[in-house]
């Protein structure tokens, strides 16, 4: 899904899309079944801390434009949950996992992101080693961010489902907007394909960081 696909699928409320995208990921992810097995406390840890998120910036309140810093550079920690087009024998339909990234301000709007996604766990609680490596990074100051995601970002990588002993690469794109008084967090929707040795599936989904440890560098 391009970036424009993901504007157009947006919300018009002006302070619901954050929320209704955490919504949609902790009601597409947990279950009454990952709070009673104990084989899934990594997948409910994981979206446990989209719950932390989500309390803390409940009302979806986007950074005004002209607040997005332009200087400096942040750390951000979070997660990301994407459902695939289907279930296969080999492939579960539900992954989660942590974000980590740092944006630099100074960039010029362009290329201003690094980081990295990994602890990916599916919804049956396996493990999924790998990580997608995280990196471009636009801000376009110009658009309404009610209707237009003002922030973007490409993530590569592979996991494994050592269970079934498949390798899925990943292709994705994140799109979204800065919440907070302080850009202090960013969160929007991710869109790719998931691409195994019998099949190639698109996913969709969100993701949500926040700043790590209130620290502006």
């Amino acid at each position: 899904m391009s970036t424009s696909t993901i504007a157009n699928t947006r919300t018009n409320a002006s302070s619901g899309f954050f929320t209704i995208s955490l919504a949609y990921l902790l009601s597409g992810c947990v279950s009454s079944t990952v709070a009673s097995d104990p084989q899934l406390n990594e997948f409910d840890r994981i979206t446990g801390a989209a719950r932390a998120i989500e309390s803390k910036f409940a009302g979806g309140q986007r950074t005004a434009l002209a607040d997005v810093p332009t200087t400096g550079s942040t750390d951000y920690a979070g997660f990301m949950s994407v459902k695939l087009a289907s279930r296969t024998e080999r492939v579960a339909a539900k992954i989660a996992g942590e974000l980590f990234l740092t944006i630099d301000f100074a960039q010029g709007d362009r290329s201003m992101l690094a980081g990295h996604g990994n602890n990916f766990v599916n919804e049956y609680g396996t493990s999924l080693p790998g990580q997608l490596v995280l990196s471009g990074g636009t801000l376009n100051r110009g658009p309404n961010p009610t209707n237009s995601p003002t922030f973007n970002f490409d993530g590569y990588g592979s996991l494994t489902d050592t269970e079934q002993n498949t390798v899925m690469t990943i292709s994705a794109t994140f799109a979204g907007d800065f919440f907070g008084t302080d850009a202090d967090a960013l969160g929007g929707e991710v869109a790719g394909n998931a691409v195994t040795a019998d099949k190639a599936q698109p996913f969709q989904g969100v993701f949500a960081v926040a700043e790590s440890h209130g620290d502006r560098q």
